[in-house]
């Protein structure tokens, strides 16, 4: 800590998040069918750390990800309880695809508008526990690497990707950030790794690997732990064939990676500043252009033929969705003046 700085103080809150069984999933287009059961918890962790006159706001969530609308009405409700300044309040998913629609893929499935406020009341309960619970803490930190993830992208990966860089051409870094008390013990964890959460394609609900990886970082810390997923998009976890994808690959490699987070600390790094602050930045992203009316008819003529041949319920829905469906929206927005 600088001399003349305000001391740290963070609050944590959780809330077990998990829905009834029988709400449309998302994250993947071939499966089809609500719910089932459920494997593990979804879970929310809010973190709230604040020094000086500055309070800063995280939420986390095993989820596949929030619409713009709900986290805005979200953070007005949070600022409202809290007097956090919308601006200060950071809202991320784990995009585990084992959890409820929520309106960000709705072709995939209806969200559940009950489900959606309650996780509103969770937000708000969660931000306002965690806000009157702060406690001074010390900052340490470390990075270690990990390659549980894979570039899923390659072609010794799987046969059908498009061959685009080595398997270990990925973020390996692992980042981990502890609070500890006054008296030295943990308060929360926080552990950062980049990888896709799509270990099953089973009608449950999972909070997959990163539910595995703060439940081992709890285990060896005594304290709870929050998870926040880098630019996963084109990681995957790592296994040698399809039949070892399940959410047993998800606890083997959460634990491993639990643990090397927890290596990360060893030895501990200090920080050096206990100022928090917040900054916003809008990313403009370059649409790409459409395929063109030929190469959709083409696309949606393949895929006609793949589902004719397709041997399995499973193949059968993958190419209705990623060529019949794709090729169709592709022709239907060429049709719309807004398009052309």
């Amino acid at each position: 800590m600088i001399p003349g700085e305000a001391a740290l103080q963070i609050g944590i809150a959780c809330r077990d998040i998990t829905p009834a069984t029988g709400l449309d999933l998302s994250g993947f287009s071939p499966r089809t069918g609500a719910s089932l059961s459920t494997r593990d918890p979804l879970e929310l962790h809010v973190l709230v750390a604040a020094s000086g006159n500055q309070t800063v706001m995280l939420a986390t969530y095993d989820l596949i990800g929030l619409t713009p609308e709900w986290i805005g009405t979200t953070r007005t409700r949070v600022r409202q309880a809290t007097n956090i300044p919308s601006s200060h309040q950071m809202y991320c998913c784990t995009h585990t695809h084992l959890g409820p629609e929520t309106g960000v893929i709705p072709t995939m499935g209806k969200p559940d508008e009950q489900f959606l406020d309650t996780l509103m009341d969770h937000t708000t309960a969660a931000a306002e526990e965690a806000a009157q619970s702060r406690q001074p803490v010390r900052l340490v930190s470390g990075t270690a690497a990990s390659f549980v993830a894979i570039n899923r992208r390659s072609r010794m990966f799987s046969p059908h990707a498009p061959d685009d860089g080595q398997p270990n051409e990925i973020d390996s870094t692992v980042v981990t950030v502890q609070a500890c008390t006054a008296s030295g013990s943990p308060l929360v964890t926080l552990v950062n790794y980049g990888c896709h959460p799509t270990s099953s394609r089973e009608r449950i609900y999972s909070a997959d690997y990163p539910g595995h990886v703060r439940r081992r970082v709890q285990q060896v810390t005594g304290a709870a732990c929050v998870f926040v997923n880098g630019a996963g998009g084109n990681a995957n976890l790592r296994f040698n064939n399809s039949s070892q994808r399940g959410l047993a690959c998800a606890r083997r490699h959460g634990g491993e990676l639990g643990l090397t987070a927890i290596q990360a600390l060893q030895p501990p790094r200090p920080s050096l500043s206990s100022l928090v602050g917040a900054a916003r930045r809008t990313a403009t992203l370059t649409p790409t252009d459409l395929p063109t009316p030929t190469e959709a008819r083409h696309l949606l003529a393949s895929g006609k033929a793949h589902v004719a041949s397709a041997s399995t319920d499973a193949q059968r829905r993958h190419f209705e969705a990623y060529e019949i469906e794709h090729a169709k929206r592709v022709l239907a927005a060429h049709d719309q003046a807004a398009w052309t």
